[in-house]
């Protein structure tokens, strides 16, 4: 009697390891997954910070008068007040 009680505990005792050894390569397969995306969102966020920058610095720099008065002269032809403009057109 004391010989089947001790091996169904031992059984038992063995299938409880198992069951937890599986638990646990599950858990720590989860958490690799997820440290590798969260490492990749760091470097997806690090790179939007980057583009940001540089977006807001030519936000500034095309706010400027120099580039403001630059694309009113180039795109819309005006002239200062003291300036001649001249057209010159080319017949074919």
């Amino acid at each position: 009697m004391k010989r089947s009680k001790v091996r169904y505990d031992l059984f038992f005792l063995i299938v409880v390891i198992a069951l937890s050894l599986v638990i646990i390569k599950n858990g720590l397969d989860r958490y690799d997954s997820l440290k590798n995306q969260e490492n990749r969102l760091i470097k997806e966020i690090a790179s939007g910070q980057t583009r940001k920058n540089i977006l807001l610095s030519r936000l500034k720099e095309l706010e400027t008068d120099s580039h403001i008065e630059m694309v009113a002269r180039r795109r819309l032809g005006y002239v200062m007040n003291s300036e001649l403009a001249y057209k010159i057109i080319i017949k074919d």
